[in-house]
């Protein structure tokens, strides 16, 4: 599979999920007390990926550029396994307050990126 497919595919995916999660959340309202955790915790990565993406655009692609077509491919493993993270707090029911739900998914992510780092240790990867 070609490296730009993977990043298309990478990027398709990462930004699919929260799209998703809004068009589901207007469509369906029963659904927002669990679409806005998993939200929040895709919230610190999506502002990181709005960040590069402003540097990139303001430097014209001359500086940025690898920063940019990289954070995708990079940061697929540990973005699926915060959003499974923010999945899993979703069932909650408390607390009911949308902007505490919010937070609460804010404060999985670094739960749930430490846990992937955890398991992606005892993993035996192979090369090739």
């Amino acid at each position: 599979m070609a490296e730009t497919i993977l990043t298309i595919g990478a990027i398709a995916l990462e930004l699919g999920i929260p799209v998703g999660l809004l068009i589901f959340m207007a469509l369906r309202p029963q659904v927002r007390p669990r679409a806005i955790v998993i939200l929040g915790a895709l919230f610190p990565a999506l502002c990181l990926y709005g960040a590069i993406a402003v540097s990139y655009l303001i430097s014209r692609g001359k500086s940025d550029i690898f920063a940019f077509y990289a954070m995708w491919v990079m940061t697929f493993a540990p973005y699926l396994a915060v959003a499974l993270g923010g999945l899993a707090l979703s069932f909650l029911r408390r607390p009911a307050n949308y902007w505490a739900r919010f937070g609460l998914g804010v404060l999985t992510t670094p739960a749930a990126y430490l846990a992937f780092v955890l398991v992606a240790k005892v993993i035996p990867w192979r090369a090739g």
